[in-house]
């Protein structure tokens, strides 16, 4: 894993925020980049790629999610 720079956006999350601008991600992709999202508390990101459907609802993304927000993790797991 490459670390991240201070004040810099992780390497991760901006492989991802390409393929976002692109289409949206398969679900081992969305829990993938949910993880330093959440991580990073950046909850309205992960709202706003759920409200473009970038992201693909599973069961284990509602896991990820349930800490930080219930709302949107109930929502996460209804489409599902």
């Amino acid at each position: 894993q490459i670390p991240a720079q201070p004040n810099q956006v992780p390497p991760l999350l901006q492989y991802f925020s390409i393929l976002l601008e692109t289409g949206t991600l398969n679900e081992q992709e969305s829990i993938e980049v949910a993880k330093p999202v959440l991580q990073q508390q950046r909850i309205p990101l992960m709202e706003k790629w759920l409200k473009e459907n970038k992201l693909t609802s599973s069961e284990s993304l509602g896991d990820l999610i349930m800490p930080h927000d219930t709302g949107m993790a109930l929502s996460v797991y209804l489409r599902a």
